[in-house]
């Protein structure tokens, strides 16, 4: 079994950020796509959400422009290649991802989130018509596989979503936290503009246009992954100024390590590797998620009411069941979490 990767390309800006809104929406919005844990770019189609062993694929084509029945059709046609390809079976959901829609194509105008059987039957029969007819055009379609069956099979299958008016609506879900840490308009431009600059870098850093590939898994192969976990922490650190998994030793938690180094030098640097690894378990773990930000948010609250205090006066004002919430971190782990927000806040 082979598939073969077609129409790879690279888009303009516009395009590029209707791309983010899609994957941002997947990662956020649906609680069937809880199961996502990267996205493939620009490989399979634009975006597909894939689950950690590459064996569920969510597939995303997106579409910039407000679109009438005679632009949707078009636009349909790379879901519907991998629809009919040999990788059938790791496909389960087809979603066009749209900038908006015309007036009059929906029996309830209301929906943005549909599916082909919530247009009217004119729009119905326009963007069937432009579909088929562009599938026959397209070389990487076998016409025989455009049959009624396949046809309808598909098309009944497609979900439909309108994208959301602000890039802001698609940031603020992955930001737990109270009014203390929550960022402003601007921030959580910032923050879209770097996940969507991440996207960009990965499907302009190769060619993979022809590949054949034998599993989706082989995506990983050609770099072009951007995982949950990198979008996270790009979140992270644009809230604490900091990237919470660099190397070096926090300044403010240069006194504990000092101590450490005195009493059992031997054990220093492992202990601090310690502290590293599961902050980063923590941050991570999708069912850490609410303790989480839930110690981030008190970090932060603390800081901001003493921003003279030490890391130990500032562990000690953490909330007890805060702090056994946290189950991947240990005392020692958690000062250095604290230090590292506090050395980023300033």
């Amino acid at each position: 079994m082979a598939y073969v990767i077609r129409s790879s390309e690279q888009n303009a800006s516009r395009a590029n950020e209707m791309e983010t809104r899609a994957l941002l929406h997947m990662l956020s919005f649906r609680e069937e796509y809880d199961d996502i844990n990267c996205f493939a770019i620009d490989f399979f189609n634009d975006v597909t959400g894939m689950d950690n062993m590459s064996l569920r694929l969510y597939d995303v084509q997106s579409k910039a422009a407000r679109s009438g029945p005679k632009e949707i059709g078009p636009e349909l046609v790379t879901l519907f290649k991998n629809y009919i390809s040999d990788f059938h079976d790791y496909f389960v959901e087809e979603v066009l991802f749209i900038g908006g829609i015309r007036n009059n194509l929906l029996d309830d105008n209301g929906l943005t989130e549909f599916h082909f059987s919530d247009l009217t039957e004119d729009a119905q029969r326009e963007i069937r018509s432009s579909f088929e007819q562009t599938c026959l055009n397209k070389s990487y379609i076998d016409n025989d596989a455009v049959t009624t069956e396949n046809i309808e099979g598909f098309l009944s299958e497609v979900v439909f979503i309108v994208s959301k008016e602000s890039v802001d609506e698609y940031i603020m879900p992955l930001i737990q936290a109270s009014a203390v840490l929550m960022p402003t308009s601007d921030d959580l431009r910032a923050i879209f503009n770097e996940i969507k600059k991440a996207q960009v870098g990965i499907k302009t850093q190769s060619k993979v246009e022809g590949l054949e590939i034998n599993h989706p898994v082989d995506v990983y192969r050609y770099n072009r992954v951007l995982k949950r976990e990198k979008i996270e922490l790009l979140v992270i650190s644009r809230l604490i100024n900091r990237n919470p998994l660099e190397a070096g030793i926090p300044s403010c938690f240069a006194p504990i390590y000092a101590t450490m180094l005195e009493v059992a030098p031997e054990d220093a640097e492992e202990n601090l590797e310690d502290c590293q690894h599961e902050v980063a378990r923590q941050m991570f773990a999708a069912s850490e998620a609410t303790a989480f930000w839930t110690l981030l948010d008190e970090v932060v609250t603390a800081i901001k009411n003493k921003p003279g205090a030490g890391v130990d006066e500032l562990f000690a004002s953490i909330r007890p069941e805060t702090l056994a919430g946290c189950k991947f971190l240990h005392a020692l782990s958690a000062q250095y979490f604290i230090a590292i927000v506090k050395d980023g806040l300033g």
